[in-house]
């Protein structure tokens, strides 16, 4: 990689990151619940560009297989806070399982973790105790009742 590559990868990453969408650490990039939405919605709507995005890069980037992809991880977010509203029985005192919501659904232990996280950052649900116990927040109730999240 020469000079010129690397140096504009440092102030891609930094623009990113002033911009609210990746954390920097030692060696690493995380992205951002901010991130993660700004990146679904330009790849599900790439004919609406943003300020950070602009449209060349996301039509570029935007396959039907890409959005696939987004909607699925959407559908399971939503099937995440509707299995723990059914497990809370709608009490945002009751605390809920991530282990029940993969014994319920089927899901995987990895997926359900990156699920809870996204929701957590969201303000749907919060930590109830170690070992990934959570309860609904009001908000996390309404999502659930609601719209399918993004």
């Amino acid at each position: 990689m020469t000079d010129n590559e690397q140096n504009s990868i440092k102030e891609t990453l930094h623009f990113l990151a002033e911009s609210g969408l990746v954390t920097l650490g030692l060696g690493s990039v995380k992205i951002t619940h901010k991130g993660i939405i700004e990146y679904e919605d330009a790849i599900l709507n790439p004919h609406d560009h943003t300020e950070l995005f602009p449209l060349d890069t996301i039509q570029s980037v935007s396959t039907e297989s890409k959005k696939e992809q987004i909607r699925t991880i959407q559908r399971q977010r939503s099937e995440f806070l509707d299995e723990a509203l059914r497990l809370s029985g709608g009490n945002p005192m009751q605390p809920v399982s991530d282990s029940d919501i993969e014994s319920a659904r089927g899901y995987n232990h990895s997926l359900v973790e990156r699920i809870h996280f996204f929701c957590q950052d969201a303000g749907l649900i919060q930590p109830f105790a170690t070992g990934g116990k959570f309860t609904l927040t009001p908000a996390g109730i309404r999502q659930a009742q609601e719209d399918p999240i993004s």
